[in-house]
């Protein structure tokens, strides 16, 4: 296939329109379209050519490597910059730019090949230039037939520079018809002269309309599987934490079950096992449900501004001290708002790519629109907390439950232990719990319609799971006349390795959060039994561990995915490694081959049986004579076509067949005296045919 004068000089000005490098794309068209006009040819040889196509995949090669490479600088300057987020942002967009240069680069990567075909007069390749596999036979005259055929060049060099043009992303109808147009130039040479020309545009245009629709859908595929991308990686077990409400499995008769899927990772270097995050808490609580009014003004989210440094939060006002605490939390985000799961006491927050963060006066910090992997650090410490001051609401209890509340609490006598010292009655209701009452996700039976599901654990069963006991706690402590809210989040018990810490899914826990008026802060109170710790790690599965194989794909991935893993750092490099590894084990083995060739040592290596077969010559004889076999025949096909149209006895070519079949096909193949039989027979065949072409 020849491309029509002027496709390629015009496709090249309009690659390097819509680059923007014409000021490349001028001399590249000239030399294109003058190469027609120009008499002077290089004398080439396929090896010539072979080395002219390994320089260009080693450019292309290193325009992998810059492309990739300054990218990915672009975006750790723009990481460790102090100008704030909007240097970030544009950092981030001159690197997708530069990757996207990579596409819009390759008619220059592979300029200096296409400019070797034109100036050297070899429209026609043979496929060993292009092909490895193919390098590996002795030569043209030995490959059998279908491994010397050639490949015109010039039309793939035009296609190269069409798809560079359309990476772009100039979305328009006319580029879109632009790019028909050149295809149609293009096929136009090489059309049926027997087709009408009306029918042979109207299945162009065809072609186009499918192929525009094709296009539009592929982009609405692009998007959805860009949204499932972000689904399936920020799939999280477990449900949203509501902010204003949260609805207790209180009364729910069966297993409260939980997974053992990876929430969170917590890494500190003190010791830290026991302790609680808390992701949201409230005041009211109403048959099963505690909530918080979003009318009150606890349930208001306010704005919290960023520090000088991108990333940095002050979450309170805070001077830092040597007993200040620090820890690294990562976890997977759900949703759009997402309430971050922190220590009480925090006061800022490193490391955390938002744009948008915000607070509320239940100690609740949202972030608007997170990644799907968050990765920050966390500074708390004790004397500190992100609460409002209690308010009234803070001792209410519900009138359904007051009877009972009030008779146990009279029966401990909270009311004069707090009034003497509001710690004594930590340790009462502590003692209380932990001698009557015991761990249990586990509900049977009914409930005695008199009594609330509350009421029930206090008077009747006497165990239940950690939501029934932060529940009670939190009324008796109000019938003491303590403000007192309930507390939802995650415990952190599980280690893993030095100073790592796990959070599962079944760690979900809920306890009370006691206001300490000595110290003007919330204080975490839990009176769960501990032994609830062992309880849920004997409900764990044996599969757990391929479970957390799991997170720690989904993890890297994400990670990779955000610039950050280890693996999207150091991978480019370990890839060009590979890559000039395998070239310059192809070189090395082309120049071993041609070593051998030449000493007439080397062997076809090819693998598949029958490529040898001497059967070949014979058959490049009698297409030279203009006996050939015709693309579309068998071989079976060819010996009954010879013996319509030949006068000449053609059974030894029958015998010849049946033997080069046999040894291609049969999977015993041919004995050694068959193989010197075909050998010999295609010499004496060879040899007739021959003697009689001279006569």
């Amino acid at each position: 296939m020849q491309t029509p004068p002027l496709l390629l000089g015009v496709a090249i000005l309009f690659w390097g329109w819509h680059s923007g490098l014409i000021m490349a794309a001028l001399p590249l068209a000239l030399v294109a379209e003058g190469s027609r006009w120009i008499r002077l040819r290089w004398e080439f040889s396929a090896l010539d050519y072979q080395r002219i196509w390994n320089g260009c995949l080693l450019l292309l090669l290193a325009s992998v490597v810059f492309a990739v490479g300054y990218s990915r600088s672009l975006l750790d300057s723009a990481n460790t910059s102090d100008d704030g987020g909007r240097d970030a942002r544009e950092a981030a967009s001159q690197a997708a730019r530069w990757a996207l240069l990579f596409f819009q680069w390759q008619p220059l990567v592979f300029a200096p090949f296409a400019v070797a075909v034109l100036l050297g007069g070899q429209p026609l390749l043979p496929v060993r230039v292009f092909s490895w596999l193919a390098r590996r036979r002795k030569d043209e005259a030995e490959d059998p037939p279908g491994f010397g055929r050639t490949v015109a060049a010039i039309p793939g060099y035009v296609a190269l520079v069409l798809f560079a043009a359309c990476t772009t992303n100039h979305r328009s109808l006319g580029v879109f018809v632009a790019i028909l147009g050149f295809i149609g130039w293009g096929l136009w040479a090489c059309r049926s002269r027997r087709t009408p020309l009306w029918l042979w545009l109207a299945l162009l245009l065809v072609c186009g309309l499918l192929g525009f629709g094709v296009q539009t859908g592929l982009s609405q595929l692009q998007r959805f599987v860009a949204n499932l991308d972000s689904i399936l990686t920020q799939k999280l077990s477990g449900s949203q934490v509501n902010p204003s409400e949260s609805r207790t499995t209180i009364g729910s008769i069966g297993r409260l079950k939980g997974s053992g899927t990876i929430v969170l990772k917590v890494t500190s270097t003190n010791e830290i096992s026991g302790a609680l995050v808390r992701q949201a808490s409230y005041d009211s609580f109403l048959v099963s449900t505690w909530r918080t009014e979003r009318s009150h003004s606890n349930s208001l989210w306010r704005p919290i501004v960023d520090e000088q440094r991108p990333g940095s939060w002050s979450l309170v006002h805070h001077v830092l001290r040597p007993e200040d605490r620090r820890l690294r939390l990562m976890q997977f985000t759900k949703g759009r708002n997402m309430l971050l799961a922190l220590p009480n006491g925090s006061v800022a927050l490193e490391d955390l790519p938002v744009d948008y963060l915000s607070k509320n006066g239940m100690g609740c910090v949202r972030a608007a629109d997170p990644p799907e992997l968050l990765d920050f650090g966390v500074l708390y410490t004790m004397g500190s907390t992100l609460d409002d001051r209690p308010t009234d609401r803070d001792l209410m209890i519900p009138k359904g439950e007051r009877e009972t509340i009030e008779s146990i609490a009279r029966r401990l006598r909270l009311s004069e232990v707090a009034r003497e010292e509001q710690k004594m009655v930590f340790a009462v209701l502590l003692d209380y719990f932990s001698r009557n009452f015991e761990y249990s996700t586990y509900l049977e039976g009914a409930v005695d319609p008199q009594r609330s599901h509350l009421a029930d654990f206090l008077l009747n069963r006497r165990k239940g799971h950690c939501e029934y006991f932060a529940t009670a706690t939190c009324l008796l402590l109000r019938a003491a006349g303590v403000p007192a809210r309930y507390a939802v989040g995650y415990a952190v018990s599980e280690k893993e390795g030095e100073s790592h810490y796990v959070v599962r899914d079944r760690h979900a826990h809920a306890w009370c959060l006691v206001w300490s008026p000595a110290d003007r802060r919330w204080v975490d109170f839990d009176t769960t039994p501990p032994s609830w710790g062992g309880h849920e790690l004997a409900r764990s599965s044996k599969w757990e561990t391929l479970g957390d194989l799991g997170f720690r794909f989904k993890m890297e991935y994400a990670q990779w995915r955000a610039g950050k893993s280890e693996l999207s750092r150091y991978s480019i490099y370990v890839l060009s490694v590979v890559l000039v590894g395998f070239f310059l084990k192809m070189f090395l083995s082309a120049r071993r081959q041609s070593k051998s060739l030449a000493e007439g040592t080397g062997s076809s290596g090819f693998g598949r049986p029958g490529l040898d077969s001497e059967f070949y010559l014979v058959e490049r004889y009698l297409a030279r004579q203009g006996a050939g076999r015709r693309s579309d025949e068998t071989l079976l096909g060819w010996l009954a076509r010879l013996r319509r149209e030949s006068t000449q006895d053609t059974r030894a070519l029958a015998n010849l067949v049946d033997l080069h079949y046999r040894l291609r096909f049969d999977p015993l193949g041919l004995d050694a005296s068959n193989r010197a039989r075909l050998k010999q027979e295609a010499d004496l065949l060879l040899a007739t045919l021959r003697e009689g072409g001279k006569r």
